[in-house]
This record gives structure tokens, sequence and C-alpha cells, in this order.
């Protein structure tokens, strides 16, 4: 497949949010640098998986001949136990909430920025082999 040159959007936001979990300290103690952006079988607990669930454009508030974008993206933080998962959560929400950050696309050089990582939702789930807390962050490029 030919390589196309796209400039990347709000559709790219979570490779910023991965990038930041993977260069925060006490989020790699936690989950030795397990940031996934599906989930799969074929990765042990704990980790964490990220995924966009919603997106917004503003054209009205374009800045450089840029869209306004803002995304709800999900972080799931799942583990073995109940209280793993909650100490992920909370590494998780210190890496992110009230952050700036970009991501430079390595094959282009293209650099996306975040103007701002909001937390604005969190929810708890359970059974019988992993433990979740999902965190929701509201962020805008």
């Amino acid at each position: 497949m030919e390589q196309v040159q796209t400039n990347r959007t709000i559709l790219s936001a979570g490779c910023i949010i991965a990038g930041m979990l993977l260069e925060d300290e006490n989020v790699a103690k936690l989950i030795g640098g397990k940031v996934v952006a599906q989930l799969t079988d074929e990765i042990d607990l704990p980790f964490v998986v990220y995924r966009r669930r919603r997106l917004v454009q503003d054209p009205t508030k374009a800045r450089f001949g840029q869209p306004c974008d803002t995304a709800e993206i999900s972080v799931m933080c799942l583990s073995e136990t109940p209280d793993e998962s909650l100490e992920i959560a909370e590494a998780v929400r210190e890496a992110l909430d009230m952050k700036t950050g970009e991501w430079t696309d390595p094959a282009s050089g293209q650099t996306i920025r975040m103007r701002s990582c909001i937390l604005t939702d969190a929810n708890e789930d359970g059974g019988d082999d992993a433990y979740g807390n999902e965190l929701i962050f509201t962020i805008k490029i």
C-alpha cells in the first residue's frame, strides 16, 4: 500500500493520550508501559486501554484555519483487584487531568497539540477476572 501524507486531527488525539501515559513515571510503575488502543486477550493485567467516544467540531472557533475540535476519550484502567485498578486510575488522572500535551507523528513529523484535558466523568466495573475504573476526559485540540 502506498504511503499517503494526511494532516493529523482530533482523530489522532489518542496518540497524545497514549504518549502522555507512557511518559508518566507513576503510570509506568503500575502498568509497565502497557497502554493500548484496543482490548486484546494477548495482554496481561494490569493495563490501560483508551478510545475516542465522542467528537464535536466547532468550525466557528477556527484558529489558523483549523477548527476547534473537542473529543471525549475513555481511559479504562484494568487490573486483577479493585484496589489496584483504583490506584492506576488515580495515577492516570494525575498524568492527564488539567494538562496540555502534544504528539509528533514519526512518519510525517507533523505535530498535533492538545490545548486542554479535563476529567468529566468516571465509572467502575468488575467481574470474575478483571476490575476496571473508566475515566472520561474531555479534550480540545
